[in-house]
């Protein structure tokens, strides 16, 4: 999910396009259709609102990545190219990076004349920390720490470093600039400068050391709050 300037919310759906909740309590349903060829994607798997005001959506299985036109009111195709990307992550100058089976790609929305890094393992979660360091979780290749000046791999972190799994869910940070990292077994802590992680496990207090996907977020009140096999596992950290 993600909220607009207006207020809106706009949920991405496993089957059935994108769905948006006024402030007024109205839904209204889109369909994801690929202008080309008449096909529909019904798996949305992200959608996101960058810091220019555009809504991206990306989807799978035969997937395509959406741009919504406010003027039209709907969802059109941006790139038949760019497809099945499970992340999307805007960075602090404006460039919008994706994430699918086997790259991290910068997109180029100007002449989609796109590039396309090489990391193995699908993408799923892309992070850029409070000292401009950016970071790619990915599934079975643990987590790296991405050159984007170099355009290569500086350092990959995975069980031998540390890293409670190689599958890489999500990834938040700390006041005081410690990675926090969901897996599919155990919860990170990272701190970068020494590259030590603490794992934290179902013994630990977790209701679950199984995490999902796209599910992790700060509230305003400082907690944060991630989804698990079980269920929602909200905590404050002691920094």
């Amino acid at each position: 999910m993600t909220q607009d300037a207006e207020g809106n919310i706009w949920m991405a759906t496993f089957g059935g396009g994108v769905t948006r909740l006024a402030p007024g309590g109205k839904a209204d349903h889109f369909r994801l259709i690929n202008q080309s060829d008449g096909f529909e994607n019904k798996i949305a798997i992200r959608i996101y609102y960058d810091s220019k005001k555009n809504l991206w959506v990306t989807t799978y299985e035969n997937g395509h990545l959406y741009l919504y036109n406010k003027q039209l009111n709907r969802f059109e195709t941006f790139d038949v190219s760019l497809g099945d990307l499970m992340s999307i992550k805007e960075d602090r100058t404006g460039t919008l990076w994706a994430g699918n089976a086997q790259s991290l790609i910068r997109i180029d929305q100007a002449n989609k004349q796109h590039q396309y890094y090489e990391i193995g393992k699908t993408v799923r979660a892309i992070y850029e920390d409070r000292q401009g360091r950016f970071w790619v979780g990915s599934e079975g290749g643990g987590l790296v720490l991405f050159d984007r000046k170099a355009g290569k791999i500086a350092r990959r972190y995975t069980e031998d470093e540390g890293l409670s799994s190689n599958t890489v869910m999500n990834i938040l940070e700390d006041s005081t600039g410690n990675l926090w990292i969901s897996t599919t077994n155990g919860l990170n802590k990272f701190n970068p400068q020494s590259g030590k992680f603490n794992r934290f496990y179902e013994s630990d207090g977790l209701q679950s050391s199984q995490f999902s996907y796209r599910a992790a977020i700060q509230l305003r009140s400082g907690s944060w709050l991630l989804a698990a096999t079980m269920g929602l596992i909200s905590f404050t950290r002691n920094e």
